[in-house]
């Protein structure tokens, strides 16, 4: 009697820790991949990459629910630029990554050189075999800092960490989340009807006559970006508009918008003293016809419309031209 209750018991205790094991069983993460439609430009320092979502998967009924770390790498190291929103303590990364299925849960990263973490991303207990998805959005990146980008086309990938609480660790590399390459080409100067320029010596320079034409255009589709755009290369994108989220409350400020336009500068060199050079205030696609760039006032910080130079005075030039400021013989023209 005393044999068969002893065997009772370890029967029972067996029974318990194979239920406990089944309940303790970790969230697996297995599969990464992109979704990019490929080119980002070799000169922005700023252009964002495509999103990533992460597969994982349950491993039994009743799993405790897991919360998952991310720690995203670029590879090759290129320096994360998203940018970072709001102010003092309020102050988070645009970097986003949460469930697909309910970004409303969506943490902000934390962005240190190549790297950004993503902590507590909270999933729910899953049962036996079911998978859910963690997307990963809103990582801008140096491309200009890219060695051989020029004239090429270098891929860039993110290798992701997966940790957390009752979650297997595993390392994951995304396929492509970008291709950079030149996003300016066909740069070209010339005079008047595409011959060279030349101002004899003791000749006069008017300027109510065009000396010369600077013309270039975009590489590939999309290259020129407008204020107010979002990244072609993300799912999650179209979400943030106007600078504010649109039908998710997302846990900060997130905004993947362009605050300006791509700005094109066009340098002058070797400008004789005495000599005025201007140019005009507005540019216009010249084969649609439908895009237009404006003269602003500085290649950088805030996007500050140009003034028309005088039209009186000496030799002065046409109405709607600004004037390129000009020191030491050199001179910048920004649009």
């Amino acid at each position: 009697m005393a044999d068969f209750r002893m065997k009772l018991v370890m029967l029972a205790g067996a029974a318990a820790l194979a239920a406990g094991m089944a309940q303790a069983q970790p969230l697996s993460c297995t599969a990464a991949t992109a979704n990019t439609s490929g080119l980002i430009r070799a000169e922005s320092n700023d252009d964002q990459v495509g999103d990533v979502t992460v597969s994982c998967t349950g491993g039994a009924a009743g799993s405790a629910a897991a919360t998952v770390a991310l720690q995203v790498t670029m590879v090759p190291g290129v320096t994360i630029t998203s940018a970072t929103l709001g102010s003092g303590n309020a102050a988070k990364s645009e970097t986003l990554a949460g469930p697909t299925a309910n970004f409303a849960t969506a943490v902000n990263g934390s962005v240190s050189g190549n790297t950004v973490t993503f902590s507590n991303i909270a999933v729910g207990a899953l049962l036996a075999n079911q998978t859910t998805t963690l997307t990963i959005t809103n990582i801008k990146i140096q491309a200009s800092s890219i060695a051989g980008a020029s004239g090429t086309y270098t891929a860039v990938n993110e290798q992701i960490f997966v940790s957390g609480t009752n979650v297997n660790s595993n390392v994951l590399t995304a396929n492509n989340v970008a291709f950079v390459t030149n996003g300016l080409t066909g740069v070209k100067a010339s005079g008047p009807n595409n011959a060279v320029s030349n101002n004899a010596i003791c000749n006069q320079i008017t300027g109510a006559n065009m000396n010369f034409t600077v013309a270039f255009a975009e590489n590939f589709a999309n290259a020129f970006k407008i204020q107010g755009s979002t990244n072609a290369n993300t799912t999650l994108g179209s979400w943030f508009t106007n600078n504010s989220e649109t039908g998710y409350a997302v846990t900060a400020p997130a905004s993947n918008q362009a605050t300006s336009g791509t700005r094109i500068a066009i340098t002058f060199a070797n400008v004789p003293s005495n000599v005025n050079v201007y140019v005009p205030l507005t540019l216009t696609d010249s084969v649609g016809g439908t895009g237009t760039m404006k003269l602003v006032t500085s290649a950088t910080g805030a996007q500050v419309l140009a003034t028309a130079a005088a039209t009186s005075g000496n030799n002065p030039p046409p109405g709607q031209n600004g004037q390129v400021s000009i020191s030491n013989g050199t001179g910048t023209a920004v649009y």
